[in-house]
């Protein structure tokens, strides 16, 4: 080889050493923007960084992909949550559902995944669209008040105490798994397609973190904590609770929702 194609391939080699090197470094410039958000869970702020075109498209891959699948989705959006958290102890899942979503919109707002909703006027079909204030709206959810409320139900039998807080990311992650399990044992594939509209409903039974029910003719109290208890143990109990408690215009839910 003579010193011509020496020089070439010594260039050819320096060249490309350099185009990786650029590339390189602009990447880590781009991961390494750091975002930090009060998270309220755990009163401070924890550090993230920007999500990516790559890790933005296989979200919506998976969201698409699996519109009926529920545990698929939001364990998919745990995981781009905790792939951007900076903070490699803190465990997702140990968060509250507030904290999700609050995380959610803080990586719609940096992303611009959707700043604008169009609305279709059902009668007119007239169009209405709706600017999303992602930055007043995460001011706004830093002060939210996110502590345990208590509330009490009473009618003429019974006196029922609940203690209604925020689940865990872990408890509703467990619940969609588990509904997504039962709904397809059914072979009824009318009551798989209403499972979207019915899940809803239990939903709200996560946020019911302790129940305390007394007898009033005897006075006996029960009290449960159901973080003791399995998700379905818990349904099962409020499934054959007095239907006003749960569902009048007082009731658990009303108060919940």
């Amino acid at each position: 080889m003579n010193d011509i194609e020496n020089k070439s391939v010594e260039q050819k080699t320096v060249d490309t050493k350099s185009r990786l090197a650029t590339l390189n470094a602009i990447k880590n410039k781009f991961i390494s923007t750091v975002i930090k958000m009060y998270v309220n869970s755990l009163g401070r702020e924890v550090s993230f960084r920007e999500i990516t075109v790559a890790e933005q498209k296989k979200l919506a891959r998976i969201m698409i992909d699996n519109e009926n699948r529920r545990d698929i989705i939001y364990d998919a959006q745990c995981a781009v949550l905790k792939s951007i958290c900076l903070e490699e102890d803190l465990d997702i899942y140990s968060l509250t559902e507030f904290d999700k979503i609050k995380l959610l919109l803080l990586m719609y707002q940096r992303n611009m995944m959707k700043h604008e909703i169009t609305f279709i006027c059902p009668e007119c079909h007239s169009e209405n669209k709706v600017k999303i204030d992602f930055n007043n709206a995460l001011y706004r959810l830093d002060k939210f008040d996110t502590s345990d409320k208590e509330f009490t139900y009473e009618n003429s039998m019974w006196k029922f105490k609940f203690v209604i807080g925020y689940p865990l990311v872990s408890k509703v992650s467990e619940y969609y798994r588990k509904q997504y399990i039962k709904a397809r044992s059914i072979a009824d594939k009318k009551s798989f397609e209403n499972f979207n509209t019915n899940i809803n409903v239990d939903y709200t039974n996560l946020f019911i973190k302790s129940m305390e029910f007394t007898d009033v003719s005897t006075g006996e109290t029960t009290f449960i904590d159901t973080a003791d208890y399995s998700i379905d143990e818990v349904l099962d109990v409020i499934s054959v609770f007095p239907q006003d408690v749960m569902y009048s215009d007082n009731g658990v839910i009303s108060y919940i929702t």
